[in-house]
């Protein structure tokens, strides 16, 4: 469940977006994106990738309190769990209980 997953994330919130300070996101008109793990197109497009100075882009991530949030609460570790030594295993492990129990819930086939 989500909801354990971001509760084990949490304890790692201090830890630095790697998507943020390593990732430029781009769509198909070259409009720089805050971030590929956020969906809402209006709220989060930047600007021009080719009209922006890094500088401004980056600022503009900064200010995004979409970042902010998502940062407060653990959210970017989850997204970045993969490879992470503690938090790795310990979401694979939240995944593996929620299919076994998935599987004991489900009817049998006939």
């Amino acid at each position: 469940p989500i909801v354990d997953a971001l509760h084990a994330c949490e304890q790692y919130k201090h830890e630095p977006c790697y998507l943020f300070d390593h990732q430029i996101v781009l769509d198909l008109q070259g409009n720089a994106l805050l971030c590929c793990g956020i969906y809402d197109y209006e709220k989060n497009t930047l600007g021009n990738f080719l009209e922006m100075s890094f500088d401004d882009l980056m600022a503009a991530k900064k200010q995004a309190s979409t970042c902010k949030s998502c940062v407060r609460h653990g959210v970017h570790r989850f997204l970045q769990h993969f490879g992470h030594p503690q938090l790795g295993p310990l979401c694979e492990s939240l995944v593996q209980r929620n299919l076994q129990q998935s599987s004991l819930a489900a009817p049998a086939a006939s």
